[in-house]
């Protein structure tokens, strides 16, 4: 199984702990504008470019990125119909809702 997390800050870092354990075969994705120095085991950095590009199997993704661009980023996974969840808030306004 493939996982996307977009965010590293302290609600991907978790979410990162949480699934390596399930993560037998497949890798976490990390999407970050920063670079990151020292990856977890398991861990890919990659950016949304190289998602499109590379034509990647990722089977869900998880939306830990600051609050305003949570419709954003998961508007790039759900029209690809990747399950997709989204940290609080779901989005800012009750139109990207």
């Amino acid at each position: 199984m493939n996982i996307a997390i977009v965010g590293y800050g302290t609600a991907g870092k978790h979410y990162i702990e949480l699934l390596k354990p399930f993560i037998k075969k497949g890798k976490i994705f990390i999407i970050e504008k920063n670079r990151i120095k020292k990856l977890p085991k398991k861990c890919v950095q990659l950016n949304f470019e190289q998602i499109s590009n590379e034509n990647l199997k990722i089977n869900c993704a998880i939306i830990c990125s600051p609050s305003g661009l949570h419709f954003e980023h998961a508007s790039f996974f759900l029209k690809k119909s990747i399950d997709t969840l989204i940290e609080k808030p779901f989005v800012l306004s009750l139109k990207d809702a």
